[in-house]
């Protein structure tokens, strides 16, 4: 388990990712993601799909960090609210 508590920082998120590639974790789900509105980063060995508040940078926020190679496998990603989100994946 990681304590991220932001990903606010600069180097937050690149700083998850290399940690996900090092112990070999596919899907991460974010809480506190605390960045406005909702999109996707795509990296080269990564991407964040992720949702937050509308109005307030720096509170809520949730989201899903996943390794490139599970691309092919994403159906969608739904947002409910600034608390709450799902990603629907496909089986391998």
């Amino acid at each position: 388990m990681w304590k991220v508590k932001t990903l606010l920082k600069p180097g937050k998120l690149q700083e998850l990712a290399e940690k996900l590639a090092k112990a070999q974790i596919e899907i991460l789900a974010i809480e506190e993601v605390r960045w406005p509105n909702k999109g996707q980063v795509k990296k080269q060995i990564y991407l964040l799909y992720y949702n937050g508040t509308k109005e307030k940078t720096g509170q809520e926020g949730t989201g899903f960090l996943l390794m490139k190679k599970i691309q092919k496998y994403i159906i969608n990603f739904e947002l409910q609210n600034e608390s709450l989100c799902k990603i629907r994946l496909k089986r391998k």
